[in-house]
């Protein structure tokens, strides 16, 4: 299976994470809602709690991903497009040799949905614009341009660039 579009989680303890890692935005612990509350059964409760985390800010790209596997291939201009075509393995991987780790559903989900269970990171509203047919769920762009799919907390392209 291919995956793209990679957002990953520091595994360093937060105050070290902060001084090496200083791109990741700090997640705050707390509850938050998790899940689609109108398809819960009765009386469950789509509230999750998660301990503080840090996020990378924007997706990985081709040239930070490349840092380590240097065969990686993409197509010329794009080192600042979102990684692309790399398998979980290699993401796992990548990951162990930076510090970082992948989020878990939960951690990813409230740091774009914040705690107010907005539908979108960037709020309710519908996006108005349609991925292009030709790259079937990709748009290629550059990472963090972006301006309106950027989360309640910060983070850039949550679902934009990728997906």
């Amino acid at each position: 299976m291919i995956f793209t579009g990679y957002f990953f989680v520091s595994s360093l303890p937060i105050s070290e994470a902060r001084l090496t890692i200083p791109s990741m935005l700090e997640i705050p612990g707390g509850f938050f809602i998790q899940g689609d509350p109108t398809h819960a059964r009765p009386r469950e409760k789509p509230v999750a709690f998660l301990e503080t985390f840090l996020i990378d800010s924007h997706e990985v790209t081709n040239a930070e991903f490349t840092k380590q596997f240097p065969e990686h291939s993409f197509r010329e201009g794009a080192e600042k497009h979102p990684v692309s075509h790399v398998t979980w393995q290699e993401a796992k991987t990548y990951c162990l040799l930076v510090g970082k780790r992948l989020p878990s559903e939960a951690e990813w989900e409230k740091a774009a949905r914040g705690t107010d269970g907005r539908l979108y990171p960037w709020g309710d509203q519908v996006p108005n614009r349609k991925p292009h047919p030709y790259y079937s769920g990709l748009v290629k762009r550059t990472v963090g341009l972006n301006r309106q799919d950027v989360s309640f907390y910060g983070v850039r392209d949550m679902a934009g660039s990728l997906w």
